[in-house]
């Protein structure tokens, strides 16, 4: 439980129990509270220059260019006239930052996890509900297009330290309410000092920049008031990455969002609001326990809320290079050029010595002209230059061969080559897991968002294979446990069907020759299955309507499998006697298996072969003498021994 802001008997938040920097925006009146929320996060941000001038410092880092400057334009390398900021185009760099974060990136961005929805332990309305929600979750991450924004806010963890994700409904008043999944640049929320120390804070802070034009479309009430007013964030040094546009006629406002989360699961102390300058846009009770945002961090600091990146890691190492490599590139400007020394008297002219590089120097010592190219650099410059850029590659846990994408020359078999990615692998074990986590709690709040709002989605029907849409009603979940747990998206491509289908080969589970080579052709594992366990889930829906949910009595139906029918009714029936079902309902099963075993004992006599002359015995079972013949056939001959008995002449 969170500690609550309101003291004991109290309608009004305790100014003692709040940050120096939070404001009770949340219990002001609704046309005061975006002014109040603008306030705060003003001062929230204020509060965090230091934190917004760090993740521009690492930004700077992983794209090569200076870590210091002036307004507007430090975060380019050139202007909006095309002139060069500073020494950006002509430094020599050696950037350790920007392979090392794109390289564990591909590393952990490659595995894209999908969460599957399951029970364990359930009965078949608690699969099929859950098999539902797989197919909406599929069909909602497919919509929002989810495994495009996630490797960015990965992307943001690594140079930043944090990255985000935001999962809530659309803002304002749409036609269409729908779930968002957006991912948040990392300088744009902001959570207090205090309240973050410890990682979970009540309240949440967010910039947002949009249109003027589409704000107004979403608020049309305030739509005047908003298309006249001008950019505000330009010239605000807090907003670095934003301020290289001249002037403040820029369609693009900045609007600010706050999250106040409840004291616990059913409160109703929770609230959100978007505001900007003295406007209230929205403001509404936030029920969810949780705020909208997933969080990812390479590093969990040991104290505070924002993450350390991999590109605040390599800053020493990062700054060493810098710093030789200037040293060598100013020593290579100046002495690399070879000196020659002529004789005075020799004779020489400048025009002799074209295309000669480095300078002439002349003299009187009377000696033949000659070429000095003295050392520019002592080799343990160089040594120490490359033992940086490989401690840079130990201190990400990459392999430099990885970064470059080779594998080493000492590794010949396959299984070595696997065993060298094993270790590398477990190095990111918890980077994953927490990859795995992020794309869980994004999947979680998406759900939630969209159970309140009862959001469609296109999903291809599992019967039909036709695309329809689906929305939240559909599914029944109260009562049920179902389990979310992430797995891999390959399984859903057709790489990883044809992988699973060709298992199910080796397993002798596929009988039919035409239907591999359909798979092989256009692998689909999913109508396969659905094609192949379709009479179990006929007898398991047919079963379990009787045993627990009072349906009548349906006899056998003799086209479909009576045998595979009285085994699954069989184990249905035990542990329906475990589960002390009614014995109404046991009499059923009981009447169904008695019914179906006749059935099949009809079915066997009927396909019998009827008797014919061919299959006369010649004598009865266990001896004796064998049935006289029909009138007017003459006897059977004689057939030698071990030879098949002679077929009876035909009567006419």
């Amino acid at each position: 439980m969170r500690r609550s802001v309101y003291g004991p008997g109290e309608d009004q938040p305790n100014p003692e129990m709040l940050g120096a920097s939070t404001r009770a925006w949340w219990g002001e009146k609704p046309e005061q509270m975006g002014a109040a929320l603008v306030e705060t996060v003003r001062a929230v941000m204020n509060d965090q220059v230091d934190y917004i001038t760090e993740c521009e410092s690492n930004l700077r880092m992983y794209r090569n260019l200076q870590n210091s400057g002036t307004l507007p334009f430090r975060y380019l390398k050139v202007d909006h006239q095309g002139r060069e900021v500073g020494s950006a185009a002509r430094r020599v760099g050696m950037n350790v930052a920007r392979p090392m974060c794109n390289t564990v990136a591909s590393k952990i961005g490659k595995e894209r996890p999908r969460m599957m929805y399951h029970t364990d332990g359930a009965g078949r309305l608690a699969r099929t509900q859950a098999k539902k929600i797989q197919l909406y979750r599929d069909g909602l991450m497919y919509e929002q297009k989810l495994y495009q924004k996630s490797p960015r806010a990965l992307l943001d963890a690594l140079t930043m330290g944090t990255g985000y994700l935001r999962a809530q409904q659309s803002l304002g008043k749409v036609k269409h309410k729908k779930v968002e999944i957006k991912r948040i640049f990392t300088p744009q929320l902001f959570i207090d000092r205090i309240e973050g120390a410890e990682g979970n804070p009540r309240n949440w802070y967010e910039i947002e920049f949009i249109d003027k034009y589409e704000l107004a479309y979403r608020f049309p009430d305030d739509a005047d008031t908003i298309k006249q007013m001008k950019a505000n964030w330009s010239g605000d040094p807090n907003i670095w990455w934003k301020n290289f546009a001249q002037g403040s006629d820029h369609a693009t406002l900045m609007i600010y969002r706050g999250y106040h989360l409840p004291t616990e699961e059913g409160a109703d102390d929770g609230h959100w609001c978007v505001g900007i300058g003295d406007l209230t846009l929205h403001e509404a009770p936030w029920v969810d326990i949780e705020s909208p945002y997933a969080v990812y961090r390479w590093l969990e600091s040991p104290d505070g809320f924002y993450g350390m990146g991999l590109c605040e890691e390599l800053r020493g190492v990062q700054g060493e290079i810098n710093r030789l490599l200037r040293r060598i590139q100013a020593a290579m400007i100046l002495l690399s050029a070879p000196y020659v020394f002529v004789d005075k008297n020799a004779g020489l002219e400048a025009g002799m010595m074209r295309g000669i590089p480095g300078s002439v120097i002349k003299h009187n010592s009377r000696m033949q002209p000659h070429v000095e190219a003295p050392s520019v650099v002592h080799p343990e410059v160089f040594s120490h230059l490359d033992r940086l850029y490989q401690r840079a590659f130990e201190t990400a846990g990459v392999s430099q061969l990885s970064a470059t994408a080779k594998i080493p020359a000492n590794l010949e078999s396959g299984r070595a080559v696997l065993v060298h990615e094993d270790v590398q692998t477990e190095r990111f074990a918890l980077a994953d897991r927490g990859w795995q986590t992020m794309h869980q709690e994004i999947d979680n709040k998406a759900l939630r968002c969209a159970k309140r709002i009862n959001h469609q989605v296109d999903i291809i029907d599992p019967v039909s294979r036709a695309l329809r849409k689906m929305d939240w009603k559909e599914m029944s979940v109260d009562g049920f446990v179902i389990k979310c747990t992430p797995t891999s998206l390959l399984a859903t491509e057709p790489s990883g069907k044809l992988d699973n289908f060709e298992r199910l080969d080796a397993q002798g589970l596929v009988l039919d020759p035409e239907e591999k080579l359909e798979q092989l052709d256009d692998p689909d594992l999913d109508a396969f299955t659905h094609r192949h366990t379709a009479q179990r889930r006929y007898y398991e829906k047919l079963f379990e309507g009787m045993l627990y949910e009072g349906k009548p009595y349906e006899k056998p139906d003799g086209a479909l499998s009576l045998k595979k029918g009285i085994l699954l009714a069989q184990d249905m029936y035990i542990q329906a006697l475990a589960d002390d079902v009614e014995p109404a309902s046991l009499d059923k099963i009981t009447m169904w298996i008695n019914t179906a075993r006749i059935m099949e004992e009809n079915a066997k006599k009927l396909s019998a072969p009827e008797p014919t002359g061919a299959s006369l015995p010649l004598s009865p079972p266990g001896g004796g003498v064998a049935p006289a013949l029909p009138p007017g056939m003459p006897p059977l001959p004689m057939a030698p021994p071990g030879a098949e008995p002679p077929m009876p002449p035909m009567v006419s």
